[in-house]
């Protein structure tokens, strides 16, 4: 027998989230018979009726909506909370396809043979699993997805896998599907045995989604996240992206939208990058690759290359949507903790602005209630769906609510953002700064109104994440003063990927050529042009001269020309001054360097050179042949 207790509990969840105010309470009349009371709602009763039939309400769901508490009721439901959507993952599957994606995922080791359901009021679900199979695995299947499937009756049996004739494969693959039923099959989150990490980031999921959306685990918790560093999301899935080598120097880690294996090619020939290139990339732990698709879209050999380098050297599709749920837990908790009582704040102003009808003040609190709307909404979308569900419920709804009318001669700002939400969630959730493409290479119809989107979104998230104070510091958005400081230099294109990256590494140019590009990017752009003019005519002069650094001019100079003693002791006092400079000669030998720097510099300007610009020029000088400072044109 078929029990839709489950499903209804989450048929009033998403009626919560579309209104937050609302208290419900949930009845079960008799078999397939429910009734969802909406306790005291202030405003107009037809409207939210007719809103939950069109759009909430799954069209063959046994459920009505009342204001009054039924005479006649077989039990009363416990709600999901908004707090804890995953409710030992009851009523979260539906179809088919969602059925076996999500016993392959959660029952990696079994062969999955074959599902058979069998509808009806005796409602059962014969699951076929292969000859090895041990029965107490068959039994533990049968109980889960008991509440998983909502029925009493789940068969678990053992059957011999049939050879399939190439003919019927054959035929299989030439079936052409409807282009949007292809679209739904490629956004589906699937089991892919074939692919190293897939079993690894299932298992994951299902041992710890409730205790993600419980708080007990966060971001920095996850195996994959990196914490305390510079990031960046090159999303390569539908253009080349910028130039790697540039990403690489400037950042730690590149995280890499990954193209479709048809464009793989395409790509690496833009990058002037191989294949073995790109895996040693990510055995160094400078590129982490990021799926976005479908997997079975992608260069699976290539993939499995770069899992056996690093097992942390590829995300998935589930890997990315734990990264999501864990990202919407942890904001929705940080935003309670910075504003105490905020959602009973919104709910007061829902129930004033439904009563009197203000849209304005509607809008507002849909505004303040985002975080707890979007965790409670995001169970459902990242436990069987990939990145493209963040259109339905992540920031980009609240912008489309609120820019619709005053931007509709832009024609493409829709478009826009359906296309950028995932990318851009994705990228706060990794800690990474982001570009749509249209603002890397300035291309597009609305380049400008582009820019302006994804900053009013990635401002709105830390508006969330951040306390007020934190967020009043935040001058401009991060993705803005990221995207100045790549403009300002060029890495030198024909040098190989890991010359680039390996340079990084010796140099620590995220950090270090990171400041200076940031201390430029603060300036007007004029000013920037002269800084840059300046620092280029210091390195051609300082090219001009000889170099006179000996290496006991070294040894003297590291060691601050310290006055040696007279006597007999002078020899081993001499010794033990080079023992101490050689221990330490690195140290020594920068420190000797800048010395003799600082000596050129004058002797270039005639005049005394400031300690900044003397650190500052020597780390332009030694990355010269790597990457150099350009005009901001």
């Amino acid at each position: 027998m078929y029990y839709a207790d489950d499903e209804i509990r989450r048929t009033d969840l998403e009626l919560r989230c579309w209104y937050p105010e609302l208290e419900t309470e949930i009845y079960k009349k008799g078999m397939f018979r429910y009734e969802i009371r909406c306790v005291d709602y202030a405003g107009d009763f037809e409207l939210l009726r007719k809103t939950f039939e069109q759009k909430i309400r799954k069209i063959a769901s046994p459920v009505t909506l009342s204001q009054v508490r039924p005479v006649e009721y077989e039990e009363k439901l416990e709600q999901i909370p908004f707090e804890n959507p995953v409710q030992g993952f009851r009523a979260s599957v539906s179809t088919e396809p969602e059925v076996r994606a999500f016993v392959e995922a959660k029952y990696s080791d079994v062969e999955l043979i074959d599902i058979v359901h069998h509808p009806g009021v005796d409602y059962t679900v014969d699951i076929f699993v292969g000859n090895k199979t041990d029965p107490e695995t068959m039994k533990e299947m049968e109980s889960f997805l008991k509440q998983v499937l909502g029925t009493d009756t789940i068969r678990v049996q053992k059957k011999e896998r049939k050879e399939v004739s190439k003919e019927f494969e054959n035929e299989k693959e030439s079936v052409v599907l409807d282009p949007f039923i292809q679209f739904l099959d490629n956004n589906s989150l699937g089991y892919h045995r074939e692919l190293a990490y897939s079993a690894e980031e299932a298992d994951y999921w299902f041992s710890n989604a409730e205790a993600i959306y419980g708080n007990q685990i966060s971001r920095s918790d996850l195996p994959y996240f990196r914490d305390g560093q510079k990031n960046f999301f090159m999303d390569c899935s539908v253009s080349e992206g910028l130039d790697i080598r540039n990403a690489l120097f400037l950042y730690d880690t590149v995280y890499l939208g990954m193209p479709m294996e048809k464009y793989l090619d395409s790509f690496l020939s833009y990058q002037r990058m191989t294949r073995k290139e790109l895996i040693e990339l990510v055995d160094m732990g400078k590129v982490v690759i990021v799926l976005t698709g479908a997997e079975k879209r992608y260069d699976a050999a290539l993939l499995n290359d770069a899992y056996q380098a690093t097992s942390l050297g590829v995300v998935g599709r589930r890997g990315a949507n734990i990264l999501m749920a864990s990202y919407f837990s942890d904001l929705e908790k940080r935003y309670a903790g910075h504003f105490p009582g905020i959602y009973d704040c919104a709910k007061e102003m829902y129930r004033f602005s439904r009563k009197n009808q203000d849209n304005n003040l509607l809008m507002t609190a849909d505004l303040i209630s985002f975080p707890l709307r979007a965790k409670a909404r995001s169970f459902e979308y990242l436990n069987k769906d990939g990145l493209l569900s963040l259109t339905a419920f992540g920031a980009n709804t609240m912008l489309q609510e609120m820019l619709t009318d005053s931007l509709k001669e832009t024609g493409d700002f829709d478009l826009f953002l359906g296309a950028c939400a995932g990318p851009l969630h994705l990228s706060m959730a990794l800690n990474a700064s982001y570009f749509p493409v249209s603002m890397l290479k300035e291309q597009g119809k609305n380049p400008g109104t582009d820019m302006c989107l994804a900053e009013i979104m990635e401002q709105m998230l830390s508006f969330y994440w951040y306390n007020k104070d934190q967020f009043a510091y935040l001058q401009e958005s991060r993705n803005t003063k990221d995207l100045d400081q790549l403009k300002l230099f060029e890495c030198e294109p024909s040098l190989s990927v890991l010359d680039v990256a390996k340079s990084a590494d010796d140099w620590h140019t995220p950090d270090l050529f990171g400041k200076i590009l940031e201390s430029i990017a603060r300036l007007p752009v004029k000013e920037q042009n002269e800084k840059i003019r300046e620092y280029n005519h210091l390195l051609f002069e300082l090219a001009k001269l000889p170099s006179g650094t000996s290496v006991i001019d070294m040894i003297m100079t590291g060691a601050g020309y310290l006055p040696l003693p007279d006597g007999a002791s002078t020899a081993m006092n001499v010794l033990d001054i080079l023992r101490k400079v050689l221990s330490d000669q690195e140290d020594m030998k920068e420190l000797a360097e800048k010395k003799e720097l600082k000596k050129k510099l004058k002797k270039i300007d005639r005049k005394e050179t400031s300690s900044e610009m003397v650190e500052d020029i020597y780390l332009l000088d030694k990355i010269y042949r790597v990457a150099r400072l350009k005009s901001n044109s």
